[in-house]
């Protein structure tokens, strides 16, 4: 069973793996899909606004003529230290490089141009957004090309603090730089001689992008999510009754062979006695045929008390209790007598103390005697004590009436004591003796009890005995 029962885990574990990848993947296409077409008819206005601003400048509106100013007058001085004095080149064009950016960064204006676009186009979101040159060169006589700043590489002579893996920030705070929120990149270069040329792109994206496509995500995620609950509720409940079942089978298989067993033996023993009284030859002795006939009255008795007991079971699932008014104490006094008698040589000690003040309890005799009975004999079963010993008590706390049950038994681990009341339940234990029973004593307690409105508890652990603990509210 634990075998089978394992592969079941595994087989379900693996499935609802696979099917929680699926909605993994299908969630993350679909966030791909809507990433991508996310705030996709604002970047084209964007991307048409900004490309006409700098149709005829660079960088921003206003930054070519600060490009010009500033390089222009320097390039034929470059070029002559190109020729003339080469180690004084690079840290030159660097430096002055580094101030080109510098005076970018001090009069960009993209800033302006979206808000202006934000309010011709109705647009309401908050934008955050990037403007980063990627790459500057410059063109000496001879078409010589001469690199100013690219951003795969860090240049010694320009400031760190603008420089990035993602080129010199120019404007804007926008940090995650993607194709998704390129708005614009352009390059632009001439051949000519003395000239240079600047590669620059725009970045416009909305604050809490992501944040946004996941709200806007919310009904597939829940769907998804929800099929997921869903799914492991119907595998929680599904696998729990199909434990239960399996587990029901069991015990029903176990009490078929447990019944088939017990009605087996008395039958044998009358046969047998039966058969044997049929011999002239006992036959002949009168004190044979009395043990003969003993015998057969004993295992008589003994089929009738199983047939009873699986009686009891069927009338406690159909119970219709007949409640009268007793004293407990009386009535478990005369309880205790009956028992006596029962046991004969049995070794067991059997004391009663009583504390009661109020002892009139309202219940039905009949299933009370018989709830009370298995108990005892659930004690005496499960104990391999020389002297056995049985205390049971009656007292009064908390507004209950508290009968109690005490043996000097094995004992039960908590693992058996979630099982004890259960129907066809046996406890599987090594004793020293073959333990009988149909495994439904216990059960036939829980049933009593639940049908009086009562409520009972177990305290045990192995090798110290049990208490069953049954309180019964007072008037």
């Amino acid at each position: 069973m634990k075998q089978s029962l394992n592969t079941y885990r595994i087989i379900a574990i693996i499935s609802f793996l696979i099917l929680a990848c699926v909605q993994f993947y299908l969630v993350w296409n679909t966030y791909q899909l809507t990433n991508e077409r996310y705030y996709y008819s604002e970047k084209g206005i964007l991307k048409e606004k900004y490309g006409l601003s700098v149709r005829n400048d660079k960088v921003f509106p206003g930054g070519r003529k600060i490009i010009d100013s500033m390089l222009n007058p320097k390039l034929y001085y470059m070029d002559s230290l190109r020729q003339f004095a080469p180690a004084k080149l690079n840290p030159y064009v660097g430096k002055l490089a580094d101030s080109i950016f510098h005076e970018l960064i001090r009069k960009e204006n993209i800033g302006q141009l979206i808000q202006e676009v934000k309010k011709q186009n109705n647009i309401t979101d908050s934008l955050e957004y990037a403007l980063r040159i990627d790459d500057m060169h410059i063109v000496l006589s001879d078409v010589k090309y001469l690199s100013v700043y690219n951003k795969k590489f860090v240049s010694p002579y320009i400031s760190k603090n603008i420089q990035s893996p993602t080129g010199i920030l120019i404007g804007g705070n926008l940090k995650d730089l993607n194709s998704q929120n390129n708005v614009s990149a352009f390059t632009v270069s001439s051949p000519e001689a003395f000239n240079y040329g600047v590669t620059f792109t725009l970045y416009v994206d909305t604050v809490k992008r992501n944040m946004e496509i996941v709200r806007r995500m919310l009904l597939t995620l829940g769907l998804s999510l929800g099929s997921i609950l869903i799914m492991l509720v119907l595998f929680f409940f599904t696998f729990r009754n199909w434990l239960r079942q399996k587990k029901l089978a069991e015990m029903k298989s176990d009490f078929i062979n447990n019944i088939t067993h017990e009605f087996h033996t008395p039958l044998s023993a009358i046969i047998v006695a039966n058969k044997n009284l049929r011999n002239e030859r006992i036959m002949e002795k009168k004190e044979n045929i009395v043990s003969l006939a003993e015998v057969i009255a004993r295992q008589a008795d003994r089929l009738k008390r199983l047939f009873n007991q699986v009686l009891d079971i069927t009338l406690m699932e159909n119970r219709n209790l007949d409640k009268k008014e007793y004293l407990l104490p009386e009535l478990i006094q005369g309880i205790i007598t009956d028992y006596r008698l029962k046991l004969g040589d049995t070794p067991v000690n059997i004391i009663y103390n009583n504390t009661l003040k109020q002892e009139r309890v309202l219940l039905d005799e009949f299933y009370f005697t018989t709830m009370v009975m298995n108990l005892f004999d659930n004690a005496i079963k499960y104990n391999e004590s020389d002297v056995k010993e049985l205390v049971i008590a009656t007292r009064e706390e908390e507004g209950h009436m508290v009968l109690s049950i005490q043996d000097n038994g094995m004992g039960m681990s908590p693992k058996n004591i979630r099982h004890i009341f259960e129907k066809f339940y046996r406890e599987k234990n090594s004793y020293s003796h073959p333990l009988r029973g149909l495994g439904l004593g216990l059960f036939y307690v829980k049933e009593c009890v639940d049908a009086h409105g009562w409520k009972i508890s177990v305290s045990s652990e192995p090798g110290t005995g049990s208490i069953f603990t049954i309180m019964i509210p007072l008037k």
